[in-house]
């Protein structure tokens, strides 16, 4: 401070100093992020007509908007990147793409896309994942999204209790209205803009019903009676005197009346082996006698939910699909629209953990 001087003062908002009648540049503001945008995208309204132009205007005011909002919420040394030539890159195809489509959707989606950019660590998988992304996802369509989104929920574990478990698809459900009944060249398409490719030898993906059968197999049972449950205990060698084992084995039980029902949906072998391995191996025997779901009922679970979810166990069916194979920025693509949906991030590596 004292190397500038005495005659050192601050215009608010303005990003600059002036030091002794000179200016010189610290940071960078709103109106200078602004500006400089603007600067970026003139000469593309330039080209519209007078019409078109007004729209285009209109447009990039819009996301504009959107973007120092989204800047808002971020440490101001974020702004500074804006005067990186990769971030003003980023910066003009995301304006770009909205102006030329003008679907909010879109919008939010590429705000999102550009505040990633912003804060991610330069020269990483994750930057490059964000910038393929960036150019692929305005190609796409509402329902090409959803399928990518539904692909990576297939492929996920979501821990949950049985109420949060239903919750859960519940959120989704505007995935399976937005998916409808694609068509073969909707997938071949995914495969052209690098979602994925179809490898005719594998299977990636399961049926919709056997593969929610298999993830959630403690959704999937009926209730019990309290004396079913003490004959279960019994019949299985567990000593109901023993509270610790017992009482445990309760609490994952909703108790109505004289009916139980398990009100878990997973239970990691971790979660238990740290209290006590008697507990897992008394849960996992308890659980295995209780009875399943058929794969009708499971089938109308989920269009108890919603009839609308009929249209995804419809598409899990299809071959185009079960050897469809996602590929890294595909996955990024559908845990962010998860994301959005469920309300907490899901982070793509969690399909790449050892």
């Amino acid at each position: 401070m004292s190397i500038l001087g005495d005659k050192m003062e601050q215009k608010a908002g303005d990003g600059a100093l002036q030091v002794q009648g000179q200016t010189v540049n610290v940071g960078m503001s709103y109106s200078d992020v602004k500006d400089l945008c603007t600067t970026l995208v003139q000469k593309e309204l330039a080209i519209y007509e007078q019409k078109a132009s007004e729209t285009a205007i209109r447009r990039f005011e819009q996301i504009m908007d959107k973007l120092l909002e989204a800047l808002r919420q971020l440490d101001e040394q974020y702004k500074m990147k804006f005067q990186e030539p990769a971030i003003q890159f980023a910066a003009r195809e995301t304006f770009k793409e909205y102006i030329r489509s003008g679907k909010e959707e879109l919008s939010d989606d590429l705000i999102d896309l550009m505040i990633e950019r912003l804060t991610v660590e330069e020269h990483t998988t994750k930057q490059a994942l964000i910038d393929e992304a960036r150019q692929i996802l305005p190609k796409l369509s509402t329902s090409s999204v959803a399928i990518l989104a539904l692909c990576a929920a297939c492929k996920l574990l979501f821990i949950r209790r049985r109420e949060g478990f239903i919750d859960v698809f519940r959120k989704l459900t505007p995935l399976a209205k937005e998916v409808g009944t694609p068509l073969r060249m909707d997938i071949a398409y995914l495969e052209q803009v690098r979602c994925g490719q179809s490898l005719s030898f594998v299977s990636s993906f399961s049926p919709f019903v056997d593969a929610m059968m298999k993830i959630y197999a403690p959704v999937f049972t009926h209730q019990i009676t309290i004396e079913e449950f003490n004959r279960i205990m019994s019949e299985e060698g567990l000593n109901t005197g023993d509270h610790k084992v017992f009482g445990m084995l309760l609490s994952l039980f909703k108790t109505e009346g004289h009916n139980m029902l398990l009100d878990i949906s997973v239970t990691t072998e971790k979660m238990f082996v740290e209290k006590n391995e008697e507990l897992l191996s008394a849960l996992n025997k308890v659980v295995s006698r209780l009875p399943k779901y058929t794969s009708e009922e499971v089938r109308q679970f989920f269009i108890a939910i919603d009839s609308n979810w009929n249209n995804v166990i419809e598409l899990f069916n299809r071959k185009e699909i079960q050897s469809f194979m996602v590929s890294p920025v595909g996955n990024y693509i559908g845990t962010r629209k998860l994301s959005k949906l469920i309300g907490e991030d899901v982070s793509i590596n969690l399909f790449y953990q050892n």
